[in-house]
């Protein structure tokens, strides 16, 4: 359980910043891509993997209107991927 609590701190992190209106997606990808390589490799990762979750039947249960345009749009994503051929597997270097 503690392992899950410091996610969830993690997470609220991250959501906070998410919840400030000043929040500027292109400027934030843009000093993403100038952090280490790994770090990038990472956080790619990290975005599949929401992807992969916001497309699952799981997230799909516990969506309100708000979610579901974000339901949909992972789900489209992930078949195209899978319908390309397309692999998450992202190699640790």
């Amino acid at each position: 359980m503690e392992a899950y609590d410091n996610y969830q701190k993690k997470a609220g992190t991250i959501a906070n910043e998410l919840n400030d209106i000043t929040f500027n997606n292109s400027a934030f990808c843009k000093a993403m891509a100038r952090e280490h390589k790994t770090l990038q490799q990472s956080f790619t990762r990290l975005c599949l993997s929401w992807l992969r979750h916001c497309a699952s039947v799981d997230y799909a249960e516990c969506t309100d209107e708000r979610n579901v345009a974000s339901h949909t749009v992972s789900k489209k994503t992930m078949q195209a991927c899978e319908t390309a051929g397309v692999e998450f597997l992202l190699p640790y270097v």
